[in-house]
């Protein structure tokens, strides 16, 4: 972010850092939370989730530090959405090069490869997660409400491991 505002100048509302389509954005979070809560929820309480989350253990013990590790999560699902989501597809549909499929197949299989050393069923659901995140960010020009969905997805998997182990 800090490279295309400070070298290339650009702006980083073109790579979804803007709060477009805000009513589009609330309805697809209602629609794919409640549905992403469940399949979490189902999947919380394998022994291959438990062994993978939380990735800090201690923060089950302190709700301190679980805040404060959450809230760094955060951070990191911002940088992670504005990578794969905003600069990968918005960036290369600025170009004009490039027909949607190009970008989006980049994406998908970067950001699904990133998840390849997780549980199985993770990896099946990034792929997915990936063409519906990446279809948003594509139609509605914003990855804020992607950054939403991916930060919960997050944040279920470390209460519902917790809750269910």
């Amino acid at each position: 972010m800090s490279i295309l505002k400070l070298v290339f100048k650009e702006d980083l509302k073109e790579y979804g850092l803007n709060f477009n389509n805000r009513a589009a954005g609330w309805k697809f979070i209602l629609v794919v939370l409640p549905v992403l809560a469940l399949l979490i929820w189902l999947s919380a309480g394998s022994s291959e989730m438990a062994e993978e989350y939380p990735l800090f253990k201690g923060m089950a013990r302190n709700y301190k530090l679980f805040f404060l590790v959450e809230f760094f999560y955060l951070l990191y699902y911002i940088g992670w959405e504005f990578l794969f989501r905003g600069f990968i597809i918005r960036g290369l549909m600025k170009l004009k090069k490039y027909p949607l499929v190009i970008p989006m197949v980049i994406q998908v299989m970067a950001s699904t490869l990133l998840h390849y050393a997780k549980p199985s069923g993770e990896i099946v659901l990034s792929l997915i997660a990936g063409l519906l995140l990446g279809y948003y960010v594509y139609k509605y020009r914003t990855i804020w409400f992607a950054i939403v969905i991916h930060f919960c997805a997050g944040l279920l998997m470390d209460i519902f491991v917790i809750i269910r182990n």
